[in-house]
C-alpha cells in the first residue's frame, strides 16, 4: 500500500500573545492535520480539521477569514463568519450562528468541518480558517504583573476560490493507492487467524502541486509534509498581497515586515523573525512561488544555491518536488549538487520520480543522479515510481538501468508491491528486466505470496512460469497456497495445486490449507482441496481438525462438507474438546444440532470431565441446552470439581437455563467438591434472581458447605436481597457455622447496616455468642462500626457482655482507638472500670490520647492494676504512646508505682529503648 513518508498530521505550535505588547512564546504542540481543497464557481468545498487531543468540554471558537486587500492590508470587514460554540454533551457542542452558505459538522468531537456551498462571485478569493480552543469559562486568564494574557492553540488551513478561468491552471494531479495484504503467524492455538493487512510505508506527496500551488503565509511552519500547514497567531494576521500576473496567491506579510514598496517581498529577508517558527529562505520561497527571475537574482552572489531549509532541503530536491522544470534547468546549469539528499535521505531524484515528472527525472539522469540510491526507509526512485503508478517514469528509470531488486528495508521489493497490486504488465515488464521471482522479505514471503493472497491468478500464472518455486515457505511455514485458501481464492488455490503445490503442507502451528480455509469459512475452497486430496482430519499442534474450527466459528457449510466427507465427529483435541462442545460453549445451535444428527456423543467429557451440557449451561445457550436434552443429555454428571451444569448455570446468572435444568431433574441441591450448591455459588455471585428461582424450586436454605449456609455468606458479602429471599424461605436467622458464628455476626463484622437491619427485624439474637463468646456487639465495636453499634444496642445489646478473656466491646473499642464508638458505649452506660480475666481495664488498653481522655472523664481508675500490679501508665510506657502517657500523668497517675516485678514505668519505656517515652517520664520525677 502506497503512503506518506512523512506523518499526515503536523505540530501545531501554540502561541501566547500578550495584550500590551506581542511576543511569541511557545506553549504548547497540539497534533493536528487540516485539509484544504481549491474551489471554483458553481462548486462546493468542505475544509476539515483534524484533532488528535479531545476537544470536549472545550469553548470553540472557529473562525472563516476572506482576504481582501485594503492598502495593503487585510480589510477588517473581511471576516466572513465567526461561529462560537459550547459543548452540549460530551460529544456534541453548539453553534448557535452559522453564516449563510456554510455548514458545520458538530457530530464528532476530532474533528471540525465547514463546508462551503456553491460559490459566487462575491465567494471568490481566499479563506483561512482558524480554531482557536480556550480553557472554557478562562478564555483571559488572571492578570500577572499587571499584564493579561491571552491564550490561543490556532490551527490554521485555507479554502481558495477562484473563477472558471483559472480552471485550467490549477488542475491537480496525483496518482491513487491500493491497500496491500502480507501473510502473519497465528495467534493461538485454538485458531489460526487470517493475515493482516500490510500498512507498509509509501510515499509522500510534494508540499504544493505542479498546477494548483497553496498561498503560503509568513508563519507557514512545514511546507514539506503534503499540505501548507499555516501557524499564524490570530493578532499577527495583517494582509494578503495579490498579483495581476501571478495566479498564485501571495504571502500575506506581517506589519513587522512589510515596508514601503507597496506589497512587494523583500526576498532576501527570512521571512519568519519568530524564534518559535521554522525558517524558509528566499530562494525556496521564491521556488514555491514559481519565480524563476527572483532565483536567477538570488544566484550565484546572494545566497548559497546548495542551502538547504530546516528540513535538510535544496533549492534543487524543492524544485524537482514542485515540478518547476524551467527553474529545475537553470539550478541544475548552475552546477547545483543532484545527488545530495534532505534529512530523510530524499535526493531530487527521488522527489521527481515520486511526483512523476519524467522530464525532470530525464534530466537529473544526464547529470549523473544515481539511479538506485535509497532514501531512509529504503525507498529508490524507481520504486516510488512503481508505487505511484507513473509508468512513463518507470521507464524512463528501467530505460536508463535502475536495479528492479532492490527493497524497502524490509525487504518489500518492487516485484512484490505490483504482484500485490496484480498489475501484470509491471509485472512482466520487471521479470523481464531482470526481477528475481525467488527473493523474500524480511518475513521469508514470496512475490508468489503476495500475488496468491491476494488472488491474483494471472500473476500467479506468470510468477510461476518464471521459476517462483510454489511450495516456498516463509518464517511462520506459509505457503503461497496456504495464503490463497486463507483468504477463499479458490482458483488461485487449483492453479498452485496443479503446479505441483503439497495440498497438505503446514504452517509451524500445524495448520493445512483446509483448517485455514474451514476456520474462515471458505466452503468452495474447502470443497476443493478434499477433491484434491487434502487429509479431512489433519491436526494442529493442539491436535484440533478442521471439523473443531469450523464448529467452533458456526461455520454451518464447511461443517456440513467436512462431515459428507468423512470428518471424525468425534474427534479430541489434546485437551479431550470436541467438535459438540466447541459449538456448545459458542452457542452454535444449528451446527451442534447437526453435529448430533451425525453421531456426536452429547455426554462425552473432556479431560476435565466437561460435557457439551456444562459448556452450553456455563454460557447461558439456553436453545443449545434445549437440543441437547433432545438428544439425551445427562442433566446430572459432574466435571472432576464436581459440579453439575446446574450449578455453572447458577454460578453465571442464567436463571432461564437453571429453570429448564431444573425442569429436566437438576438435583437441586447437588454440591460441588468444597461443599457449594447451585444456591451458595448464586449467593456469592449476587445473582438475586437465579437465588429466588432456586429458593422457588425448593432448595436446602440451611445447607451448608463445609462451614456456611448460604444465609451467612449473602451477609457477610452484604446482599441485602438475597438475604431477605433466604429467610423468607426459612432460613435459619440464627444458624452458626463451624465457629459458632451467626449471619448477625458476620453482618456486623462487616459493617453491612442494611443486612443487619434486615437481620433484626427478623428476630436475629443480638447476644449470640461464637465459640470464643464473642457477641455481634464485640465485632461492631472492635472494628469502629459506630452505627452498628447504635443498632444492635437499641435491639437489646448486653453492653458490657463479656468474651472468654472477659473483655467487654469496650475493652475492645479502645484497644483499636475507635473514639466515636467508646463514647457510643460510654453514653449508654458501659462499664469504664471493668476488669477482664487478666485485671485489665479499658484504661489498660488505651492507645489514644482522645480514647484515655473519654474514660479518664467517665472515672477510670487511673492507677489499676492487673494480675501482674502494672497500670495503664505501665502500658503506655511499655507501648511508646506518648499521648497517653502524657494524659495519665496530667491526671495524677504515679509515675514511680512499681509493679509485682518491683518494674515502674521508666523501667518499661527504657527497656523497650522508648526515647520520646523517657523523656516524658523524667520530666515527671520518674526514676528506675
Amino acid at each position: 500500500m502506497a503512503g506518506s513518508l512523512r506523518p499526515a498530521r503536523k505540530r501545531v505550535q501554540a502561541t501566547l500573545v500578550m495584550l500590551l505588547c506581542v511576543q511569541h512564546v511557545r506553549v504548547k504542540e497540539i497534533e493536528s492535520r487540516c485539509d484544504a481543497p481549491s474551489v471554483y464557481l458553481d462548486e462546493r468545498a468542505t475544509l476539515t480539521c483534524y484533532f488528535t487531543e479531545d476537544l470536549r468540554q472545550r469553548n470553540i471558537d472557529f473562525r472563516i477569514y476572506r482576504y481582501s486587500i485594503t492598502n495593503g492590508r487585510l480589510d477588517p470587514s473581511s471576516e466572513v463568519a465567526v461561529l462560537d460554540c459550547y459543548w452540549e454533551t460530551t460529544r456534541t457542542f453548539v453553534c448557535p450562528t452559522i453564516a449563510p452558505g456554510y455548514t458545520f459538522d458538530h457530530t464528532v468531537s476530532d474533528h471540525l468541518t465547514v463546508t462551503m456551498q456553491q460559490a459566487t462571485e462575491d465567494f471568490l478569493g481566499t479563506y483561512e480558517c482558524i480554531v482557536d480552543w480556550g480553557e472554557k469559562n478562562n478564555y483571559l486568564s488572571p492578570a500577572k504583573n499587571g499584564i493579561h494574557y491571552d491564550i490561543h492553540y490556532l490551527e490554521h488551513a485555507r479554502i481558495i476560490c477562484r473563477s472558471h478561468g483559472e480552471r485550467n491552471r490549477h488542475k491537480r494531479t496525483g496518482g491513487s493507492t491500493e491497500d496491500g495484504v502480507r501473510p502473519h503467524s497465528g495467534q493461538g492455538p485454538e485458531t489460526i487467524n487470517t493475515p493482516q493487512a500490510n500498512n507498509q510505508e509509501g510515499t509522500r506527496t510534494s508540499d504544493t502541486d505542479t498546477q494548483a500551488q497553496a498561498p503560503v503565509l509568513q508563519f507557514e511552519q512545514d511546507a514539506s509534509d503534503g499540505k501548507d500547514d499555516v501557524k499564524t497567531p490570530q493578532a499577527n494576521i495583517q494582509g494578503v498581497q495579490t498579483s495581476d500576473t501571478d495566479t498564485t496567491v501571495q504571502t500575506p506579510v506581517s506589519q513587522f515586515e512589510q515596508g514601503a514598496n507597496d506589497g512587494e517581498d523583500d526576498v532576501n529577508t527570512p521571512l519568519l523573525q519568530n524564534e518559535n517558527q521554522k525558517l524558509h529562505f528566499p530562494l525556496h520561497q521564491a521556488i514555491r512561488q514559481n519565480k524563476l527571475d527572483t532565483v536567477k537574482s538570488l544566484t550565484p552572489g546572494v545566497h548559497d544555491i546548495n542551502t538547504r531549509d530546516d528540513k535538510g532541503r535544496s533549492p534543487l530536491e524543492l524544485a524537482c518536488d514542485q515540478g518547476r522544470t524551467d527553474i529545475v534547468r537553470y539550478l541544475i546549469s548552475q552546477n547545483a549538487e543532484v545527488n545530495t539528499a534532505d534529512s530523510e535521505g530524499w535526493t531530487p531524484l527521488h522527489f521527481a520520480s515520486n511526483r512523476g515528472y519524467t522530464q525532470l527525472v530525464e534530466l537529473l539522469i544526464a547529470r549523473k543522479a544515481e539511479l538506485n540510491v535509497r532514501n531512509e526507509t529504503g525507498h529508490t526512485p524507481l520504486y516510488l515510481a512503481i508505487d505511484n503508478r507513473h509508468e512513463e517514469t518507470v521507464a524512463a528509470l528501467l530505460r536508463h538501468g535502475a536495479d528492479v531488486n532492490i527493497g524497502r528495508n524490509d525487504g518489500y521489493t518492487p516485484l512484490m508491491l505490483v504482484s500485490e497490486r496484480g498489475d501484470v504488465n509491471l509485472v512482466t515488464t520487471l521479470l523481464e528486466r531482470g526481477a528475481d521471482v525467488t527473493v523474500k522479505d524480511n518475513e521469508g514471503v514470496t512475490a508468489l505470496n503476495y500475488a496468491s493472497l491476494c488472488g491474483r491468478e494471472q500473476v500467479v500464472t506468470i510468477l510461476l512460469g518464471h521459476g517462483a518455486r510454489v511450495d516456498d515457505r516463509c518464517e511462520i511455514g506459509i505457503t503461497p497456497l496456504y495464503d490463497a485458501c486463507s483468504k477463499g481464492h479458490t482458483q488461485t488455490a487449483r492453479m498452485l495445486i496443479d503446479h505441483g503445490a503439497k495440498v497438505d503442507a503446514a504452517e509451524n502451528n500445524g495448520a493445512t490449507p483446509l483448517y485455514i480455509a474451514s476456520q474462515n469459512g471458505h466452503n468452495d475452497t474447502v470443497e476443493t482441496l478434499i477433491t484434491l486430496g487434502a487429509s479431512v482430519d489433519a491436526r494442529i499442534n493442539t491436535g484440533a481438525t478442521p471439523l473443531i474450527i469450523a464448529s467452533s466459528h458456526g461455520h454451518l457449510p464447511v461443517v456440513t462438507t467436512l462431515l459428507q466427507h468423512g470428518a471424525s465427529v468425534n474427534v479430541q483435541r489434546d485437551d479431550g474438546m470436541t467438535p459438540l462442545h466447541w459449538a456448545c460453549r459458542k452457542g452454535h445451535k444449528a451446527v451442534s444440532e447437526l453435529l448430533m444428527k451425525k453421531g456426536a456423543d452429547v455426554n462425552m467429557q473432556d479431560k476435565w470431565g466437561v460435557t457439551p451440557l456444562h459448556r452450553a449451561s456455563e454460557n447461558g445457550h439456553i436453545e443449545v441446552v434445549t437440543c441437547l436434552f433432545k438428544h439425551n443429555a445427562q442433566v446430572d454428571v459432574k466435571n472432576k470439581e464436581e459440579r453439575t451444569a446446574l450449578y455453572l448455570a447458577s454460578e453465571g446468572g442464567h436463571k432461564a437455563v437453571c429453570e429448564l435444568l431444573m425442569q429436566k431433574g437438576a438435583s437441586i441441591n447437588a454440591h460441588d467438591k468444597w461443599g457449594d450448591t447451585p444456591l451458595h455459588v448464586a449467593r456469592k455471585r449476587d445473582h438475586t434472581e437465579v437465588v429466588a428461582c432456586l429458593l422457588q424450586h425448593k432448595a436446602d436454605v440451611d445447607v451448608k458447605d463445609k462451614k456456611h449456609t448460604a444465609l451467612h455468606m449473602a451477609s457477610k458479602d452484604g446482599l441485602k436481597d438475597v438475604c431477605e429471599l433466604l429467610i423468607q424461605e426459612g432460613a435459619s436467622i440464627n444458624a452458626q457455622d463451624e465457629w459458632g458464628s451467626t449471619p448477625l455476626h458476620y453482618a456486623s463484622d462487616a459493617n453491612h447496616t442494611d443486612v443487619v437491619t434486615c437481620l433484626l427485624q427478623h428476630e436475629a439474637d443480638v447476644n449470640v455468642k461464637n465459640n470464643e463468646e464473642i457477641t455481634p456487639l464485640h465485632k461492631a465495636s472492635g472494628n469502629g462500626h459506630k452505627a452498628v453499634c447504635e443498632l444492635l444496642i437499641q435491639k437489646g445489646a448486653s453492653i458490657n457482655a463479656q468474651d472468654e478473656r472477659g473483655s467487654t466491646p469496650l475493652h475492645y473499642a479502645s484497644y483499636a482507638n475507635h473514639t466515636e464508638v467508646v463514647t457510643c458505649l460510654l453514653q449508654h452506660e458501659a462499664d469504664v472500670n471493668v476488669k477482664n480475666k487478666e485485671e485489665l481495664t479499658p484504661l489498660h488498653f488505651a492507645s489514644g490520647n482522645a480514647v484515655c481522655e473519654l474514660l479518664i472523664q467517665k472515672g477510670a481508675s487511673i492507677n489499676a492494676q492487673d494480675k501482674r500490679g502494672n497500670t495503664p501508665l505501665h502500658y503506655a510506657s511499655s507501648g511508646n504512646h506518648t499521648e497517653v502517657v502524657t494524659c495519665l500523668l496530667q491526671h495524677a497517675a504515679k509515675v514511680n508505682f512499681k509493679n509485682k516485678s518491683g518494674q515502674t514505668p521508666l523501667y518499661k519505656a527504657s527497656s523497650q529503648g522508648h526515647k520520646d517515652t523517657v523523656t516524658i517520664l523524667k520530666q515527671h520525677g520518674a526514676h528506675l
